[in-house]
């Protein structure tokens, strides 16, 4: 009796210690540019960064709405998102994650309240497209540094 309770403790531990949590957001995999590049990109798309990580690996973006609107002010409103581009790998080609938090405000402090993947998908495609430009744009000669 005793064999068998803990044949069951080690099976279940197994199990819960193998368990992941789903990734949140999207990654894009494997992108041959520099890491000038990438943070170009993402400043062109989110604007000036209201964080970035000490690596600079992960930028904040600034707050945003669902829709668009111009009287939005992220201080008094009810819901606020951001965007969390992090840069994956130590060197090239990297994975770009991008993840879309969602805050809801209780009381006088917001909270983590949950993800939205399809801004993070449309966020995405756009970072997806610039980049793509960026590469389009450049000269191979204005960009060869031999040191």
């Amino acid at each position: 009796m005793m064999l068998r309770a803990h044949i069951w403790i080690i099976l279940i531990t197994l199990l819960t210690g193998c368990a992941t949590l789903p990734e949140q957001g999207v990654v894009l995999r494997e992108k041959n540019y520099s890491l000038t590049e990438i943070r170009g990109a993402i400043v062109s798309i989110s604007g000036e960064p209201r964080r970035i990580s000490e690596n600079q690996r992960e930028i904040y973006s600034q707050f945003f709405t669902r829709r668009k609107d111009p009287k939005f002010d992220p201080q008094k409103s009810k819901e606020r998102l951001y965007a969390l581009f992090s840069v994956l790998g130590d060197r090239r080609p990297y994975d770009i994650r991008i993840e879309v938090i969602v805050e809801r405000r209780r009381g006088e402090a917001y909270e983590h309240h949950t993800y939205d993947d399809q801004i993070a998908k449309k966020i995405a495609v756009e970072l997806k497209t610039r980049l793509n430009q960026g590469r389009d744009g450049r000269s191979v000669i204005d960009e060869f540094r031999p040191f």
